[in-house]
């Protein structure tokens, strides 16, 4: 049984990381926005994970912003400094320090 929830595991893992690589098509717009906001990754394993997050980020805001062209929203986004990181990563600011 034992077995049987391992392999089931793997596969599971393997079929997810398969679903989420890397675009190579966006390769050019990852290392302007890389220089454009001075980003550097201390490791290859840290960069894909943060390359990850910024083709989220950037298919959400494409997607937003077809949206406001359809009238869905009022407003157009843009990436930032903070593209390429997790909501979970955000911390809240207090305005009174």
């Amino acid at each position: 049984m034992r077995t049987l929830l391992l392999l089931a595991y793997i596969v599971v893992a393997v079929y997810s990381a398969s679903l989420h690589t890397r675009d190579p098509s966006l390769d050019s717009a990852w290392e302007e926005w890389k220089i454009t906001f001075e980003k550097q990754y201390t490791t290859q394993e840290e960069e894909s994970s943060r390359r990850l997050v910024w083709e989220d980020t950037l298919r959400w805001t494409e997607k937003h912003n077809k949206e406001y062209k359809e009238g869905k929203h009022s407003f157009t986004v843009g990436l930032n400094e903070f593209a390429d990181m997790k909501m979970e990563e955000f911390q809240p600011c207090s305005f009174d320090e």
